[in-house]
């Protein structure tokens, strides 16, 4: 159903998404903390989407728990792009870039890579006009403060953005 919902999403039907993710999760909550990240990365993107920076940022803190407990880069470096558009709609370029720079030092270590492209166009929309707004010099001190970021790092980000 995951994999239903994440092809749904990528061909525009958000409805369908979110109908199929709904489905999945009664199965999912007895098969492992892991099987849930892909559920919650899928919703904090729906919720980009639909202009609900907060309610996708909630998601992402969810996951990045469930991340540091697992240690699962590959979800931590998808799990950032809808952070990073949150954040945008949030209008904190400085935190895009400290969000862009980890995802990349994950890149860097691990050779992960974006595969689907609504998330590389979410990912290059958000650093596209944060790079814009903040300027080279401001870009490049928030994204090199983002690469020496950890999982850590992030949630209490989000916790001081929340409050």
């Amino acid at each position: 159903m995951t994999g239903l919902a994440w092809v749904a999403l990528a061909a525009g039907d958000t409805g369908e998404a979110e109908r199929l993710l709904d489905e999945a999760m009664p199965a999912l909550r007895d098969a492992g903390p892991w099987f849930l990240l892909p559920v919650g990365y899928l919703r904090a993107i729906l919720a980009v989407r639909r202009g609900r920076e907060d309610e996708a940022i909630a998601l992402v803190r969810d996951s990045l728990t469930r991340i540091q407990e697992l240690n699962d880069q590959s979800s931590f470096l998808y799990t950032m792009v809808p952070l990073a558009a949150a954040a945008a709609l949030k209008g904190d370029d400085a935190w895009v870039a400290r969000i862009i720079g980890a995802r990349d030092a994950v890149t860097d270590r691990t050779g992960a890579i974006d595969v689907a492209e609504f998330v590389r166009d979410l990912r290059e929309h958000a650093e596209r006009d944060a790079r814009a707004r903040l300027g080279a010099e401001r870009w490049a001190r928030a994204y090199a403060a983002g690469r020496r970021s950890s999982i850590e790092a992030m949630i209490q980000d989000i916790d001081r953005a929340r409050s």
